[in-house]
């Protein structure tokens, strides 16, 4: 593994949403991304407890909440790696990482959100075949 920190999450009721138990980044990508760019999310993630954990890594427009980007992950006691691409799509410059799928304690880090421009291809980058995401 490759990052010195890490997030410790403890969600200890079931949230309403899934999205009502999230870490926002804010607007990152305003003015640093074309329509078209490919962009790459990395992250990795382990569960704290005997059960499995689980995040979704999100990129959505910040008006409408149409996303370019769902990454899903779920691992066990073990560090795992994900990779999630996608193609960038105007104003959808909103980030975050959901944990709101039920009671877990979890441990993430190493979070990049790296963007290639048009120097290649959606179907050149890496992706975790195990986690679903949108390529629209």
């Amino acid at each position: 593994m490759s990052f010195k920190h890490s997030v410790k999450v403890s969600v200890v009721s079931r949230p309403s949403a899934v999205y009502a138990t999230s870490l926002r980044f804010g607007y990152p990508l305003e003015g640093k991304a074309e329509p078209g760019d490919v962009l790459l999310a990395h992250i990795w993630l382990r569960s704290r407890s005997d059960k499995e954990g689980k995040l979704d890594v999100i990129i959505e427009n910040k008006d409408t909440y149409t996303k370019c980007l769902t990454g899903a992950a779920t691992a066990g006691s073990e560090w795992t790696e994900f990779y999630f691409p996608c193609i960038f799509e105007a104003n959808n410059v909103s980030v975050h990482i959901r944990f709101g799928h039920d009671i877990q304690d979890i441990e993430f880090g190493g979070f990049t959100l790296t963007n290639y421009g048009s120097d290649v291809t959606f179907d050149d980058m890496p992706r975790s075949d195990s986690a679903p995401y949108l390529r629209e």
